[in-house]
């Protein structure tokens, strides 16, 4: 598939490309393969599609071994039928891959759960076939090579059935099912495709790929792009240059959970000349972390907006010489402001084919550029995590020490989950029993089954009554103030 690019776009990341002094012969992609058609993609038996460990796996590989994993899928009972969920989870994105692609071509849906934490697991399973994994117990390994005999055709499916069920907090706090189908896939990759024509180069990231952004950005992009990816996933800041100078040149997939670190860490000129384009998502970058990138790397990164509902809808690149913070409509999509500010968007890439809201507060400064006001509900980020601290406040509340809770984000020196407590008599006497210390482990643990660990509470606050103003609400401000001394013990007064 051809896309036209528009000239200004063009020029504007090449030229960002030449500032930054990347010297690479590899002509800007401009094909972009459709995921219905993947056995039949052209020339991608011959490519390398991967590296880990080392090792460079080709697309002959990758075709290989979808086609036994989709064949041990066949000859299961519980895959007797096509059209079915099948809960994915893999540690390593090579493996990942495969069987993702070999649930597509097996007719089925993959459910890609928000964490692996045992009850999200126990949650999903009942309404799942069954697990396909690479280290989950009672699941069908990914890694596996025995091929089963008197197996089905391949009976992929089409390009409006159910390809991924991923969840993510709803503004009501519970989780919520998204449903996202070849098609509004293959629509997200075409806009980044057009958006961002850049040369060809080895992907690397620093973000999980079960979630929709690592997923689209590190996976399925190289793939239907001809590009290749890496199969581990580097955090720290020294193994990811080493694998920089490696690679080169390479397009690094972040998050600004890394990134804002990531200049105080190390010396990160000397990779400079190794990296194509960097790409941010998840959460707000600091402009501050984006103009040292631009100053060590030669170009800020390029920051990704949208939401697990919609997919990718704007970006920005920001710059020392310009003040601009505003945000650009990706290709096909469109934005508009509900009455109270609340900023919407219609995408061919997201769930629901109508306007959809954000979350958030813009203004618009045109038809195809806004600014961000802040976020308009209780979603927040952590670690570039989503988490509904409505959520988070309904576990807690069933804690039999709980009577009333109140969740906040503490932002200095960085973002933090805080919580304000009104105990019961049980958890009274628990603190005055065994300290404030032991109290709050015991509510950790009690979270932990469902939150993954970076987004559980790190700092506590026991109180007689809550902080409620004269309307009987808790305000920001009220519950912030009560961490504003650390000398504060917790203890009810």
């Amino acid at each position: 598939m051809s896309h036209s690019v528009p000239t200004h776009d063009r020029a504007a990341l090449q030229n960002t490309a030449s500032s930054s002094s990347r010297s690479l012969s590899s002509s800007v992609l401009a094909d972009l393969f459709e995921l219905a058609a993947f056995p039949h993609w052209p020339g991608f038996a011959d490519r390398t599609v991967c590296r880990r460990a080392n090792a460079a796996m080709t697309g002959a590989d990758f075709l290989a071994r979808v086609e036994n994993v989709r064949a041990r899928l066949s000859s299961t009972q519980l895959s007797s039928t096509p059209s079915q969920r099948w809960l994915l989870w893999c540690e390593d994105s090579f493996e990942f891959a495969v069987g993702l692609f070999a649930l597509w071509q097996a007719g089925h849906g993959a459910v890609l759960p928000p964490n692996a934490q045992p009850e999200t697991l126990a949650q999903l399973l009942p309404d799942c076939a069954g697990i396909l994994s690479d280290h989950l117990p009672t699941a069908i390994p990914t890694q596996q090579t025995t091929t089963a005999a008197m197996v089905r055709p391949p009976q992929p499916i089409t390009a409006d059935a159910l390809a991924l069920q991923l969840f993510t907090s709803g503004s009501t706090g519970k989780p919520k099912a998204v449903h996202r189908t070849l098609r509004q896939l293959q629509a997200e990759l075409q806009a980044l495709s057009q958006q961002f024509p850049l040369p060809d180069a080895t992907v690397l990231a620093t973000v999980p790929h079960h979630h929709i952004y690592g997923l689209l950005f590190r996976l399925l992009w190289p793939l239907a792009s001809g590009r290749c990816f890496v199969a581990e996933t580097e955090h720290y800041p020294e193994p990811l240059l080493a694998q920089i100078a490696t690679h080169a040149p390479c397009l690094l997939i972040s998050s600004p959970a890394h990134l804002n670190r990531l200049p105080a860490a190390t010396d990160l000129t000397r990779v400079a000349p190794a990296l194509v384009a960097t790409f941010s998502s998840g959460a707000p970058l600091s402009r501050d972390s984006a103009l040292l990138l631009q100053q060590q790397w030669g170009a800020a990164p390029y920051e990704v907006l949208g939401s697990t509902e919609t997919g990718g809808v704007a970006w920005r690149q920001r710059d020392a010489a310009s003040s601009d913070e505003r945000w650009q409509l990706l290709p096909s999509v469109q934005a508009r402001l509900t009455a109270d500010g609340g900023l919407q968007v219609l995408s061919p890439a997201a769930e629901r084919q109508d306007w959809c809201d954000l979350g958030d507060r813009a203004v618009l400064r045109d038809a195809r550029h806004f600014e961000l006001l802040g976020r308009a509900d209780r979603i927040v980020k952590i670690e570039a995590k989503r988490l509904s601290l409505t959520e988070l406040e309904q576990a807690l509340a069933t804690h039999p020490a709980v009577a009333e809770v109140a969740a906040l984000v503490l932002d200095s020196p960085r973002s933090i989950v805080a919580v304000v407590i009104r105990l019961t008599a049980t958890g009274q006497q628990s603190l005055h029993e065994q300290g404030k210390r032991a109290v709050n482990e015991q509510l950790r643990n009690h979270l932990a089954g469902r939150f993954e660990r970076v987004l559980l509470p790190k700092r506590f606050r026991y109180v007689a009554d809550m902080p409620r103003d004269s309307r009987g609400k808790l305000t920001q401000q009220a519950l912030t103030a009560l961490f504003a001394a650390d000398s504060h013990d917790g203890v009810p007064q």
